[in-house]
């Protein structure tokens, strides 16, 4: 299960203001407030993505299986036009099967078996089948790896970090340099589960298995 969460942002503001009280004295006021942010994700299904059964024999015996990808739309609405960009955290990270620098990077974890063992992970894909539309209008999935210093054209194959370290983002269909401010968006992304294979899993019985990733938005 894909769980969205926004987290509260803060805008602290401080305003400085001397009044002069005599020729060698001034007072600094400091005001500050704290305010929500205006834009809210949600996900299709309450941002459940049931992958429904598979059978433990068509596992592979020796080498981890892929299972069918299936795709869930991300919509963002703002009560204003906001630039703003979105991050992913692996909440069963603890469960993630090691193995590769990739798969620690970008896997996502999907819980243990009865005996203890990590089932496998899943790949979150920030592009799917159709074009984000923002604002009414088509537009293109963008990323950063550098804290939005620079920012890059995702594709098919561009997949979401596990950690929040990579911001994703939309741009318009010509300009790829920079994020679009946002009022209404939505995004179809992928996710394709691999599990273990059936040799290291060991399964006795039926096994469920479900991954929780907790999706952010970042203001810019």
């Amino acid at each position: 299960m894909i769980k969205s969460l926004m987290r509260a942002a803060a805008v602290v503001p401080l305003l400085l203001s001397p009044d002069v009280m005599a020729a060698d004295t001034a007072i600094i006021k400091v005001q500050a407030m704290l305010i929500m942010g205006s834009c809210t994700p949600s996900l299709d299904n309450g941002g459940l993505l049931d992958f429904g059964g598979f059978p433990v024999d068509h596992l592979y015996e020796d080498t981890p299986s892929g299972l069918d990808t299936r795709n869930i739309s991300l919509h963002i609405t703002c009560s204003e036009p906001v630039a703003l960009a979105f991050t992913f955290q692996d909440d069963r990270s603890d469960t993630l099967d090691g193995g590769s620098a990739d798969i620690a990077t970008y896997g996502f974890g999907i819980g243990k078996t009865a005996g203890g063992v990590n089932i496998g992970h899943y790949y979150l894909y920030l592009v799917g089948p159709d074009t984000p539309v923002v604002n009414n209008a088509p537009a293109r999935t963008i990323f950063s790896d550098n804290n939005g210093a620079d920012w890059n054209l995702a594709s098919s194959s561009t997949r979401a970090s596990n950690s929040g370290s990579n911001l994703a983002a939309f741009s318009d269909t010509q300009d790829f340099t920079h994020p679009l401010a946002v009022e209404t968006a939505e995004v179809v992304l992928s996710v394709h589960p691999i599990v273990q294979s059936r040799k290291t899993l060991a399964l006795t019985d039926d096994q469920p298995y479900e991954g929780l990733a907790t999706i952010s938005l970042v203001y810019l």
